[in-house]
């Protein structure tokens, strides 16, 4: 889902403004649906922005990264379960140890420094508001704090399921 009025928001690196400009225009060159369009551009820039990582980790000397998933309700269980995973960086690849890692994924990455724990990383609250939390605590540890309750009241964490995902990504029912 993508925001016309904000400004100052990204899409995998990329303005959103950009990003809804370039939908339109494929939409009307290729005559498909903006969701469809939608989906490419988003999870092409989410990949583009992971390469382009790769050169900034490189020039900074980066040894080691850290899979940092979105904290929200919408988060996928690939997603959740890399949260917090740490990568050697001769091991970045996309779709495999560094994102995207699905189609509209929202995970990044950051460079890991053992003796940094300090600081903090955002989470949203199901109706979209914007808190922190500490740096080093994981999707898991999150979704416990915070999340666990609130589940347990309306029984609909809003989750997608893996299965679900792969149906999303295969456009048919995924039996394993």
């Amino acid at each position: 889902m993508f925001c016309g009025g904000c400004a100052g928001s990204t899409a995998g690196g990329f303005k959103i403004s950009r990003v809804i400009i370039l939908i339109k225009k494929v939409v009307k060159r290729m005559g498909t649906s903006k969701g469809n369009v939608a989906r490419l551009v988003y999870t092409e820039s989410a990949a583009y922005a992971s390469k382009a990582r790769i050169k900034t980790y490189e020039d900074l000397n980066i040894e080691r990264y850290e899979i940092v998933a979105t904290l929200d309700s919408r988060t996928s269980e690939i997603c959740q379960e890399l949260d917090g995973k740490v990568f050697e960086f001769k091991d970045y690849e996309i779709g495999t140890t560094a994102p995207p890692f699905h189609i509209n994924c929202r995970t990044t990455t950051a460079p890991y420094f053992e003796d940094e724990k300090e600081g903090e990383r955002a989470a949203r609250d199901k109706g979209g508001k914007t808190y922190y939390v500490p740096s080093d605590m994981t999707y898991d540890e999150w979704f416990k704090k915070y999340q666990k309750d609130e589940v347990e009241k309306t029984g609909n964490d809003g989750i997608i399921e893996l299965t679900k995902l792969k149906e999303i990504m295969t456009g048919k029912d995924y039996e394993e």
